[in-house]
């Protein structure tokens, strides 16, 4: 008798490969394979790279009854695709990689102070929204819609101006005491508003910065409306005139302007006559000149001695 012993079987190998549908490439450092015996069940241990999903009909395996040779099994995969909402946790504006998630509309209010000081108010108004990536590549698919933000404000509200004694206040150019409320979108540009203040003219009724509301016409005028610069209003005339009988006459041409404008009292001497006398009394002031001429040379020479 002798003992037969069967010819030993050599083992015999799987290997399961991944397969990238949508870039049309293999996924490389998934590869996994499977060893034993010809016609043994063995266990197959799988798992869907990150990022991928199966693609459609593709199942994960849990064992493989081995084949009598080596053989590759290629599973197709496809990439996953990941929804991000505004308030999942470590979502946050601040993140670069959030950022295109959030979005703020403002209105900048500037006041001018007529003391040159400026008063700045801003009006914020907040959206967001989600997005889908893709996990494979990290890139972004789709956005979902703008929707107003929880606990946001839902417009630019009505912002009274300040109003201040002496001023009218203006809205980007135009007078007006409020910028009015308005209605926002995500698609609403950032704007700044202007606010300014003109010289009313109501300070003690100027109009004129400087202006002591008298409303003079000439510079210098005290109120009384003088015509004449350095007129102290005295309108009394007094006019001395006096004749001597030598024709030596004296006329005191000077007048006081009292500001009464009475004239009835006006003190007056006789004065020269003119008109048709004029001729007659030419030739006699010739002759009175030379007259005096004389006796002053005479005086002269007297005071001389």
């Amino acid at each position: 008798t002798k003992d037969i012993k069967p010819t030993p079987t050599e083992d015999t190998t799987v290997t399961y490969t991944f397969y990238d549908e949508t870039d049309k490439k293999p996924v490389e450092g998934h590869d996994v394979t499977v060893t034993g015996q010809p016609g043994t069940d063995q266990k197959v241990n799988l798992t869907t790279p990150e990022g991928y999903k199966l693609a459609e009909g593709q199942t994960l395996p849990t064992s493989v009854m081995m084949p009598n040779a080596n053989e590759t099994i290629t599973i197709n995969l496809v990439h996953a695709t990941k929804d991000i909402k505004p308030n999942d946790p470590g979502v946050n504006p601040s993140d670069p990689v959030y950022a295109d998630m959030f979005k703020t509309v403002t209105r900048t209010i500037k006041v001018n102070n007529p003391d040159r000081m400026v008063d700045t108010t801003t009006q914020q108004v907040n959206f967001n929204r989600t997005k889908t990536i893709d996990e494979v590549t990290d890139e972004v698919i789709s956005y979902g819609n703008w929707t107003l933000a929880t606990g946001s404000a839902k417009d630019w509200g009505q912002f009274n101006v300040p109003q201040l004694d002496g001023f009218i206040s203006y809205v980007d150019g135009n007078a007006a005491k409020e910028v009015a409320e308005e209605n926002v979108t995500a698609d609403t540009a950032d704007v700044t508003v202007e606010v300014t203040y003109k010289n009313s003219g109501n300070n003690g009724n100027n109009t004129t910065p400087g202006d002591d509301g008298n409303h003079n016409t000439n510079p210098g005028d005290n109120g009384n409306h003088n015509t004449n610069l350095g007129n102290n209003g005295n309108n009394n005339g007094i006019n001395n005139g006096t004749q001597n009988g030598n024709s030596d006459e004296t006329v005191n041409t000077n007048v006081t302007n009292n500001g009464n404008g009475d004239n009835s009292q006006n003190n007056k001497q006789a004065l020269p006559q003119t008109g048709n006398t004029k001729n007659d009394a030419a030739v006699a002031g010739l002759g009175l000149a030379g007259l005096l001429a004389m006796l002053g040379l005479g005086g002269l020479k007297k005071k001389r001695n």
